[in-house]
């Protein structure tokens, strides 16, 4: 899900990457050091961090609760000393910082923000983009760092946070790689068990309709009310097979897949 060096131009090289479980999330950071280019500009770093949260309403709270910090002038240079000063020492070495200048946060679109900032630094002033991007449980801090006395334009902060946003919808895309499969005894009285099969994608959750079909497993007709994991068979389902359609779904997107049909119930 991290961006890669064909997310740049040519030169950039990962510099250091790791991955930390604690408190609840996943947290993946990788560092491309100086030669990573976007649109022709030169980058001193480029720092791409993913949380990783379990659901999607965990990443949502922290897109949100970072939305609410850069909505005040004082929230956006807490967010700015909090973040941009340690990632671009550790890009090039201790820097004694003695100005933060905080731009205005603006939205690049629904999932994305984007934060300038300015460091007046005992080596120079040094141009700093952080993007703040959340698709379903991920929600991944993106900071450029333009070299020594240039100007990082928006421009560059867009064309990066585009490319982390789709390579994350891309992850979270989902699609069935197995298909379901029903389980029990196709007699009446007895209790079919569906198992969803393997997805890809990340599927948040799934939801099962589940269907009275021909001898074939053709013409289908749904059971209105028969939305579980599990069906119990009555004497309605009297000579028809039973199968059932599966939907995975995340925040990004859903697909579905459709079981086999049993035999044919007494």
């Amino acid at each position: 899900m991290a961006l890669t060096a064909a997310d740049f131009q040519a030169g950039a090289k990962v510099v250091e990457q790791s991955t930390v479980t604690a408190g609840g999330k996943q947290v993946y950071l990788r560092r491309f050091g100086t030669g990573a280019r976007i649109s022709g500009l030169p980058l001193l770093t480029v720092v791409d961090e993913l949380l990783v949260f379990s659901d999607a309403g965990a990443s949502a709270h922290e897109f949100v609760t970072a939305q609410t910090q850069l909505a005040t002038k004082s929230g956006r240079s807490s967010f700015a000393k909090e973040f941009a000063r340690d990632f671009v020492a550790g890009s090039k070495g201790k820097l004694k910082v003695t100005k933060t200048v905080v731009g205005a946060a603006t939205a690049l679109d629904s999932g994305s923000l984007w934060l300038p900032v300015t460091l007046t630094t005992d080596q120079g002033t040094l141009p700093i983009a952080i993007d703040v991007v959340q698709v379903d449980r991920v929600v991944s801090l993106l900071f450029l760092s333009g070299m020594w006395g240039q100007k990082l334009a928006r421009s560059d902060a867009v064309r990066a946070a585009a490319s982390m946003e789709a390579r994350l919808r891309t992850a979270f895309t989902v699609a069935s790689s197995q298909a379901p499969t029903v389980s029990g005894q196709a007699q009446q009285g007895q209790t079919l068990t569906v198992d969803e099969g393997s997805w890809s994608g990340a599927p948040s959750g799934f939801s099962y309709s589940w269907a009275r079909c021909d001898a074939t497993g053709g013409t289908c007709t749904p059971v209105g009310t028969a939305t579980d994991k599990t069906y119990t068979l009555t004497a309605a389902d009297s000579g028809f097979t039973i199968r059932v359609t599966v939907t995975g779904s995340n925040a990004v997107s859903s697909q579905q897949a459709v079981s086999s049909p049993t035999a044919a119930v007494p």
